[in-house]
Order: structure tokens, then sequence, then C-alpha cells
């Protein structure tokens, strides 16, 4: 929970530098993108679960990489609040030209629910459509709720 408050606070410094100073905002601080989401799984806990592919080495625009972080990190957020303790898996891979991001968490849980803002599903969904992809995010058959996004590997994305 304190690593995820610190990379909370890291982006939320990030972006009022970026809203100052937008010339000099990224300079120095790289965005975090396919090679942190196997540390950001860890910090996340022993119930997450990932399936990461071959995601080394993917030619991947920068912000594609950041969307795919972005869209795992919030999805993980919500699971801990909405389903804490509850088994969740990460998958993504390349699926064509695409790739594929599904976080997925099971019913229950052992902890408080705790409310949220309601805002991150939006922030994702807007997230994915200016990259040229989708988002869906619903509840499972099973009763937990999964967050499926498909953004576009093209080099159309990186003009963002």
């Amino acid at each position: 929970m304190r690593k995820s408050s610190q990379a909370a606070l890291t982006d939320l410094r990030r972006l009022v530098t970026m809203l100052r100073t937008p010339a000099e905002s990224t300079a120095g601080v790289p965005s975090p993108g396919l090679a942190d989401l196997p540390a950001l799984v860890v910090t996340a806990g022993s119930h997450v679960s990932a399936e990461l592919g071959h995601l080394d080495g993917l030619e991947c625009p920068s912000a594609v990489q950041e969307a795919v972080f972005r869209i795992v990190q919030e999805s993980l957020t919500n699971a801990r609040k909405h389903s804490p303790g509850a088994p969740v898996s990460v998958v993504a891979g390349q699926v064509g030209t695409n790739l594929l991001i599904e976080v997925r968490n099971e019913a229950g849980g052992s902890g408080p629910w705790i409310p949220g803002s309601g805002k991150g599903i939006q922030g994702m969904t807007e997230r994915a459509a200016a990259l040229g992809g989708s988002l869906l995010a619903q509840p499972a058959p099973d009763g937990g709720f999964v967050v499926q996004a498909l953004l576009p590997l093209s080099t159309a994305a990186a003009r963002l």
C-alpha cells in the first residue's frame, strides 16, 4: 500500500509539473511501461497472479506502454477497494496488431469494502479511446469483475 501511495504521489507531482511547465515536464522522468508491470503486480500482493506473455522487446509506443501500466494499476486498485483479498489475475499479451490486457478479480474478499470516486473506469476508458483502443469493464459471471483493454501497437498511437 505504501509503494502504491508513493507511486501515486510521484505521478501527481509529474502531472503538476507538466501543467506548470509543459516543455520540461517529462525531461528526466521516465513514464511507467511494460517493463514495470512485474513490479506493479508484486507490490499488489500475494493474491495477484500475472501472465504477461512475451512483452519483453515488444515494439510498443511509449503512450501505449503507459496506458497499459495505468489500466493495470487502476484495475488492481479497484479490486483492492471493492473485493479486498480476493484472488486477482493479470493477463497481457499481443493479439495480432494489438495488446490485450485483462484484469479479473474473483468475488468476495476478506476486508471492508472501500468506496471509490467513480472516475477510475471512466478514466481507463478515455485513456484507451485516446489511443484508438477500447476498454470493457463489467461484472464477471462468477460474481467477480473483469477489465479488458485492447490497445493498438501501431505507430499511430505514438503521436500522442
